[in-house]
């Protein structure tokens, strides 16, 4: 892997979640705080999903629980701090884990071209929520809500924080200003990877 850019205010942020079917997912994103405190930045990122609700991560399985978090300050120098999560989240879809296969949430900033858009695969996804290679039921439009109310969560919290989107190779991030979804579910590669 390249060396982590110096990006002032922002944390990359990993979810690691429990391992099931032989696969252990993380979901990777960034935060814009001015804090420098690892501990506090975990704690205020479970507050806000804990006050965001349990659709926050409605696609995924519900034999994942998030077991914790690595906090990477992108300061130029501070070493990664892996924090525990203390509360149950988890993912919420019934039926066998699809593997491979994520819900795709897609990150918009102001920032305009590639630099300025994210995503984050949420998965592996069950199959109860799934037909054909769509998302059914209102598993699309909870998802977004959830994580809209995520982000007035981490605006009011302690420390305050946004989600970001970050250009490695712009040493930049932008705010993240909507979430969308599309019904159709997609693969992540590097996952199959994982598959014990």
């Amino acid at each position: 892997m390249a060396p982590l850019p110096t990006i002032g205010n922002c944390v990359r942020f990993t979810i690691n979640w429990s391992q099931s079917a032989g696969v252990r997912p993380v979901n990777v994103l960034h935060l814009i705080t001015s804090s420098t405190d690892e501990e506090e930045i975990a704690g205020a990122f479970s507050d806000a999903v804990l006050a965001a609700g349990a659709d926050v991560f409605d696609p995924v399985q519900d034999g994942y629980t998030i077991d914790s978090y690595t906090v990477t300050l992108l300061d130029g120098s501070s070493a990664a701090q892996v924090i525990n999560e203390p509360a149950t989240i988890g993912g919420q879809a019934s039926g066998d884990p699809i593997p491979a296969v994520a819900a795709v949430l897609s990150l918009r900033t102001a920032q305009r071209g590639p630099r300025g858009r994210g995503r984050l695969y949420l998965g592996p996804v069950g199959e109860g929520i799934t037909a054909g290679g769509v998302l059914t039921g209102t598993t699309t439009t909870s998802t977004v809500a959830a994580w809209t109310a995520l982000m007035g969560e981490l605006a009011t919290g302690t420390p305050t924080m946004s989600l970001g989107v970050a250009s490695y190779v712009h040493s930049e991030v932008n705010g993240v200003s909507s979430v969308s979804m599309r019904p159709q579910v997609g693969t992540m590669r590097r996952r199959q990877d994982q598959l014990v």
